[in-house]
């Protein structure tokens, strides 16, 4: 059905003209022309192909992943509307967690049926308040799937709160990206993702106990999809990346197993 709306243009404002985030990188696209853009993607394709999961994890199963050699801007206004608009969401999802696992207001309202808290094998009743007196923070990491509607407007297809997922991805597009096409990257100010990686860091040494415990990324392993993740996160974070039976727990304390044995400051 047709509703008589024109299709969205990212990049033309419906006017016969280039929006303004978009005017700086149709011009270095226009300096180089058609065939170079062209052998650049080629060149991007054969570098993911090369550099993608199997070089980095041999042997694993080989991942059909590309990245198109324009990449999509969004102004800083937009940027910042969105910005706005998920860390507002990421605190409704911590008052919420906050609530599961504390007083239970919105099921005892009738707001949130109990089957889908108890029935989820993801809840975790030891982690339960019992005694009041609550924790400081429930949600870790939060990161969400987004999609922009016919109307121009964004929308969110899936929370994600247990891991950060597609954040190695965008890493590596960005790393072979700038290498391929710099040109495309000379002329933008665009927002650096190491930033977030040293935040999330930082939150995570300060998660650990004061005995000089240190931080690692527990990994399910190979059969984990998000493995090339982990191992890619771990890298860029500088921490352990173990599985849980890389673990033992003596005297209420969690040890790494290493050939000299159980070492506590990893973990």
């Amino acid at each position: 059905m047709n509703s008589g709306q024109s299709p969205l243009d990212e990049m033309a404002d419906g006017k016969g003209q280039a929006k303004p985030h978009w005017r700086s990188l149709l011009s270095t696209m226009f300096a180089l022309g058609h065939d170079t853009l062209a052998q650049r993607a080629r060149l991007l394709d054969q570098a993911f192909a090369d550099e993608g999961i199997t070089a980095i994890l041999p042997g694993e199963r080989a991942v059909n992943w590309r990245c198109d050699p324009i990449p999509l801007v969004v102004s800083a206004q937009e940027f910042a509307s969105i910005e706005a608009g998920l860390a507002q969401r990421a605190e409704l999802m911590e008052r919420i967690l906050s609530d599961l696992y504390g007083p239970r207001r919105l099921m005892a309202d009738g707001l949130i049926p109990p089957d889908i808290v108890y029935g989820n094998p993801a809840f975790l009743r030891p982690c339960r308040d019992v005694d009041g007196r609550g924790r400081d923070r429930h949600l870790s990491f939060y990161a969400a799937d987004m999609l922009r509607g016919p109307d121009g407007a964004w929308r969110v297809l899936a929370d994600r709160t247990g891991q950060t997922q597609g954040l190695a991805y965008a890493l590596e597009n960005r790393r072979i990206l700038s290498r391929v096409v710099p040109e495309l990257f000379q002329s933008q100010r665009i927002q650096q993702l190491r930033q977030y990686l040293e935040i999330t860091s930082d939150a995570l040494q300060a998660l650990s106990p004061d005995d000089g415990a240190g931080v690692a990324l527990l990994s399910s392993g190979h059969s984990d999809p998000l493995w090339f993740e982990h191992v890619l996160l771990s890298r860029e974070m500088s921490i352990g990346l173990v599985e849980s039976g890389d673990l033992t727990l003596r005297n209420g304390q969690v040890f790494l197993k290493t050939l000299r044995g159980l070492n506590a400051s990893g973990c």
